[in-house]
């Protein structure tokens, strides 16, 4: 709060330190690229966006004002009943599962589908098709029929490791199918989107028209194999790390999971579906998505889905089915969370990439990648300039990611749709940090928008509207109590209403790199600007080289939980600790 003293004060106080002001210099005849990227942000379905949240009203009126573009909306992992549109199996005859060696099979009649009574197909080895129609292969551990019947049948549920120690198979690449019977099974499913409408509701009509990304990551975590039954809250607000587990699907075939999203689209955009025993279930809405991404960061995953080549099959099996209902649907792949743990895995990139992996005609519209930068300390503001070489790491590493995909698939867009500042702690901490941190994360998210800009990012979507004490208060876009935006969510704004694509940087010179960046462009209109950031937790005044009158719209530590202010100014500029400027000449 001491920053929010008349600016005129902050003037004298600089001159009287005799702190010497930075020159920037511009070059208009020399222009060194293009505005190339949009800014936008993302939205994670928690607690605080849904209806009865004492913020709800400000969070999503926030985001209709902004009119950002390629939004991203992410049913999240750890509120499955605020994500998961099917949390329990079907409940009809047959029951099945496929595990590779090595993962479990469970087979779970339900608390009223009474208990396993026959045992209709079972085999480790090499067994082919799928539910109600497996078939032996040429290979088959010859107790695997009775072990399966001796662990499971008369019993609610039954787990089995797929491996040569349970089964005693000498097969190469084993895997077991069981197909089984409940005793009281009934045609029925949990299909329900109650809360899931909610927020789908608010978050279109946020965007107005505006082009979104729908990421519903979590599938119902009954489609993996796991050794026991995965439990789920019955308070919908409660957060739960350990439902998604994201093994090995249950399916090979993945027609499972990729029914299950085809579903889920047809809810949404054509009125409603057919369930899985031909039952109608019909819904008011008709929504036009701009894009699909499908799941979230599997490449963290130690399990199969961590793999390219398995997560490439998914892809493709859950994007042929979306594009036959959405013919205009694109669609997004990968999700890649790495680079925040420094780490670029080009298998990754360049298997994905290459179309020759995947199924022929299986369209691939853009990839997204995530980087978080986070300082030493969380309490500390002399250590928050540190996220700013945390970001100069990464540019080598999104321009080696770019210059891939211009190699092997130069048509596809580009979306670092996770990028933001967090702090130690999170998500769980519940020790408070200095306001000036969201002055500090703004000012970071406006330096990695130049230089990423400058590499070629299609996409920059600040991460994330809403977090709060104990779910990653440290990336929350918006004030969690009252709901008002703070400087991270302003600066998201400020960078799309001033910077637009086709704009023309040019040669900027300035003395000192390390606390201040520099960027002079001009404007398709032909107006000549700057983007000026303060790096340091330092009061800088910065002069303007051949400027005799500007305009200045800026946010700093004395706009607060306010919008941009603009004004009209003269040299020197006195840039507050972290304060991200706009400049446009007289």
């Amino acid at each position: 709060k001491m920053w929010r003293m008349p600016i005129r004060l902050v003037i004298f106080l600089s001159l009287y330190l005799q702190v010497t002001a930075i020159s920037v210099t511009p070059h208009w005849d020399l222009p060194v690229g293009k505005s190339r990227s949009t800014s936008t942000l993302q939205a994670v379905v928690n607690p605080p966006l849904t209806r009865g949240s004492s913020i709800h009203d400000r969070v999503w009126k926030n985001l209709h004002d902004l009119e950002a573009e390629v939004v991203r909306f992410q049913y999240w992992a750890p509120y499955p009943r605020l994500g998961v549109a099917e949390l329990e199996a079907p409940k009809g005859n047959p029951r099945c599962a496929t595990a590779s060696s090595g993962y479990w099979v469970n087979i779970f009649c339900g608390t009223s589908d009474g208990v396993i009574e026959e045992i209709q197909f079972a085999s480790f080895g090499n067994p082919s098709g799928s539910c109600g129609d497996f078939k032996m292969g040429s290979c088959n551990a010859p107790q695997t029929m009775q072990i399966v019947k001796n662990a499971c049948l008369g019993k609610n549920s039954c787990s089995l490791n797929a491996s040569p120690a349970t089964f005693g198979s000498t097969c190469s690449s084993a895997s077991l199918s069981i197909q089984a019977k409940c005793s009281n099974a009934k045609n029925e499913t949990s299909w329900d989107f109650t809360l899931m409408d909610s927020l789908m509701e608010d978050f279109m009509n946020a965007q107005n028209g505006r082009s979104v990304m729908i990421n519903i990551c979590t599938p119902p975590q009954w489609m993996f194999n796991t050794p026991s039954q995965i439990p789920y809250f019955s308070d919908p607000n409660q957060v739960d790390w350990g439902y998604s587990q994201m093994t090995e699907l249950r399916d090979p075939t993945m027609t499972e999971i990729s029914d299950y999203y085809a579903r889920v689209l047809s809810w949404y955009s054509k009125g409603g579906f057919t369930d899985e025993y031909g039952k109608f279930h019909s819904s008011k809405y008709r929504y036009n998505f701009d894009y699909w991404e499908v799941l979230n960061e599997v490449d963290l995953s130690p399990t199969m889905m961590g793999q390219p080549e398995y997560y490439t099959r998914l892809y493709d099996a859950v994007v042929n089915k979306l594009h036959v209902i959405d013919f205009n649907l694109k669609f997004v792949g990968m999700a890649y969370a790495s680079l925040t743990l420094h780490k670029l895995d080009s298998h990754w990139f360049k298997y994905f990439l290459n179309s020759s992996n995947h199924v022929t005609g299986t369209p691939i519209d853009m990839i997204t990648f995530h980087y978080y930068y986070v300082p030493a300390s969380r309490t500390d503001p002399t250590t928050f300039p540190e996220m700013f070489p945390e970001i100069d790491y990464v540019i080598p590493l999104v321009k080696q990611i770019i210059d891939w995909k211009n190699e092997i698939a130069p048509h596809v867009l580009t979306d670092m749709n996770e990028l933001g500042s967090d702090l130690p702690g999170d998500p769980s901490s519940m020790v408070p940090f200095p306001e000036i941190y969201w002055n500090a994360g703004a000012a970071a998210f406006a330096y990695a928008f130049a230089k990423l800009g400058g590499v070629g990012v299609d996409v920059l979507g600040h991460s994330q509207m809403v977090g709060y004490p104990t779910q990653y208060p440290a990336v929350s876009l918006v004030n969690w109590t009252t709901g008002a935006p703070t400087a991270k969510f302003s600066v998201v704004g400020l960078l799309k209403n001033q910077i637009s694509l086709g704009d023309i940087f040019v040669e900027t010179e300035w003395a000192d790199q390390h606390r201040v960046h520099a960027q002079a462009f001009v404007t398709k209109e032909g107006q000549k600007k700057f983007l000026i950031i303060n790096k340091s937790y330092q009061i800088i005044p910065v002069d303007i080289v051949g400027a005799s009158s500007m305009t200045i719209t800026f946010i700093d530590p004395s706009t607060g939980f306010g919008p941009p202010v603009t004004e009209k100014a003269s040299n020197p500029i006195v840039l507050l600790p972290f304060g991200v400027v706009i400049i446009q000449l007289s």
